[in-house]
C-alpha cells in the first residue's frame, strides 16, 4: 500500500554512504569478533533497563574513551560519515539545527532480535535527527519500518545504506524480528 503523506519526504535514504573498501574492512573486524557486545537497554523513568519484551538486540558503543586504537579508529571514521550525513540532511531540508552527535553504536540483531515501535526524542535525551546505517544484508527479516497512522513504510534492506529522519513523535519506527542470520547496523543521533 502506498502511503500518501508528506512526512515520508523527510526520510532521507542515501545509498553507498561509506567507501566500499572501508566497509569491507569493518565487516572483517566484525567477523573476527573484535567488538564486545552488551545487551541493549531502554530508558524507563530516566534509568536504563534491559527489557527484552521491547528490545532484543546487542550493542557496542563507539567513542574515543576506549583503550583500543581499533575502536578509536572506527569511532573517528563513523563519526565523520555520520556527521556528513547529518550535515547533508540539514542542508537539503533546511531543517535541523544540531550541535553535536550524541553517540554511535553498532547493533547486533541475532535470530529473533527486534525493537518494538518507539521514537528517539525524549525529555532526558533531546535528539533532533536519527540515523541508521545498514552494514550487511545477508540475513532475513529485521526490516526497519515507520508507522504513519495505520500504515507502515518498510525500508528495503541493502548493505551500505544510510537512513536519516527527524527523531520526534511523528516518526515512530521499529525493527522487525530477524528470522535468519545476523543483522548489523550502526545507529547515531544528532542533538
Amino acid at each position: 500500500m502506498e502511503i500518501n503523506t508528506s512526512l515520508t519526504n523527510y526520510i532521507l535514504i542515501q545509498n553507498n554512504f561509506i567507501d566500499e573498501k572501508i566497509l569491507d574492512t569493518f565487516k572483517k573486524n566484525i567477523n573476527e569478533n573484535v567488538y564486545k557486545f552488551n545487551k541493549s537497554s531502554i530508558i524507563s523513568n530516566s534509568k536504563p533497563i534491559v527489557d527484552e519484551s521491547i528490545r532484543k538486540t546487542e550493542v557496542f558503543s563507539f567513542g574515543n574513551k576506549h583503550n583500543s586504537f581499533t575502536y578509536i579508529h572506527w569511532s573517528n571514521i563513523f563519526y565523520r560519515y555520520m556527521l556528513n550525513g547529518f550535515e547533508y540532511y540539514k542542508k537539503k531540508f533546511k531543517y535541523a539545527n544540531f550541535s553535536t552527535i550524541e553517540s554511535i553504536q553498532l547493533l547486533k540483531y541475532t535470530e529473533g532480535g527486534f525493537y518494538k515501535y518507539h521514537i528517539d526524542h525524549a525529555f532526558s535525551v533531546p535528539r533532533t535527527l536519527s540515523a541508521v546505517a545498514f552494514i550487511n544484508d545477508d540475513y532475513e527479516g529485521g526490516n526497519l519500518v515507520f508507522k504513519f497512522n495505520e500504515n507502515e513504510l518498510e525500508i528495503p534492506v541493502e548493505s551500505n545504506k544510510l537512513i536519516i529522519w527527524p527523531s520526534n513523535f511523528l516518526y515512530p519506527h521499529a525493527v522487525k524480528p530477524v528470522t535468519k542470520g545476523i543483522k548489523y547496523s550502526l545507529v547515531s543521533w544528532a542533538l
